[in-house]
């Protein structure tokens, strides 16, 4: 996916104009436009890990000095650092509906954990009227220490199931090496990808009842 590999692109003035933009590939004879995915994603977590993980992602600087994007083929993500240690503050004006979190948290403190679940409740909070079909990643730094939480102990501390999310990946990383974050990553894609599917598939099954209903005469006496 490639998600840590800056291109050089024009990136649109805004998510919505980006949201518009298409790509043209070959198939066959035939030249085919492909719309632009973008997506806005929320960063946080405990200060120092999230701070860290911003600075190393290879995006360019967008809307300030808290928001990067990231370009993985036709998917573009805006990447918008919301620091807890401080006050929530709103995204910036032109950002559309926010699809995922990704939340990075230090697996081998279990109080930490337990102020990261509050931390990503006022998240949800803050910023619920951005989001819609949610998908959540949490990133967990050095579960390979001996002291680290098991991803069972993480999913029951953070309780997961309360939170307004379609979906949930819990990934290991470091943070030092860069293991786990592309990974987690792609997961996250993957996981929105497959929300949008279903919702796709719903909207068509709900079209074609709705056709077969109207068609179909009813026996209502």
């Amino acid at each position: 996916m490639g998600c840590f590999q800056s291109q050089p692109l024009d990136y649109p003035s805004s998510p919505s104009e980006a949201a518009a933009a298409t790509t043209t590939t070959a198939s066959g004879d035939e030249f085919v436009q492909t719309p632009l995915k973008t997506w806005n994603i929320i960063l946080s977590g405990q200060h120092t890990l999230a701070a860290q993980l911003f600075s190393k992602l290879k995006g360019s600087t967008y809307f300030g000095e808290n928001t990067k994007v990231i370009c993985c083929g036709h998917i573009t993500l805006f990447i918008h650092w919301v620091d807890t240690s401080g006050e929530f503050l709103p995204l910036p004006s032109n950002t559309g509906e926010v699809r995922g979190i990704v939340f990075i948290l230090d697996a081998t403190n279990k109080e930490d954990i337990s102020t990261a679940k509050q931390s990503l409740e006022n998240i949800c909070g803050f910023y619920s009227s951005y989001f819609r079909d949610l998908t959540l990643l949490i990133l967990a730094q050095g579960t390979e220490e001996p002291s680290a939480v098991g991803f069972r102990e993480v999913k029951h501390v953070l309780n997961l199931r309360w939170l307004p999310v379609d979906g949930h990946f819990i990934q290991s990383c470091s943070l030092d090496t860069g293991e786990g974050v592309q990974q987690g990553l792609e997961s996250l894609i993957k996981g929105i990808l497959q929300v949008d599917y279903q919702m796709e598939q719903d909207a068509r099954m709900q079209s074609m009842l709705a056709f077969s209903m109207f068609m179909t005469p009813m026996p209502f006496f």
